[in-house]
């Protein structure tokens, strides 16, 4: 697969290896020049990790259904403060 340097000296991943690798736009990569004309990209150390959501997270979880949504008695009602100073 080909790519092409912009003027400004971007070059751009195709599509194909951006969904591949979940790559995300501003993530930072560290290029490395081999030799002549040959070059090696990779994900900079500190974006090796994907950042997850804790959403993300608890749904991966391979217990389904160990959280629930807790039963009405359970939940409380906070009554705002009073508004007015006597």
């Amino acid at each position: 697969m080909t790519a092409t340097i912009s003027a400004n000296g971007l070059l751009e991943i195709p599509a194909v290896f951006r969904e591949a690798d979940a790559i995300q736009p501003g993530q930072r990569w560290e290029i490395e020049r081999i030799g002549k004309g040959a070059y090696q990209l990779r994900v900079a150390a500190e974006e090796a990790r994907p950042k997850r959501r804790l959403v993300d997270v608890l749904l991966d979880c391979p217990v389904k259904g160990w959280l629930s949504e807790p039963a009405r008695t359970e939940l409380t009602t906070l009554t705002p403060p009073d508004l007015f100073i006597e």
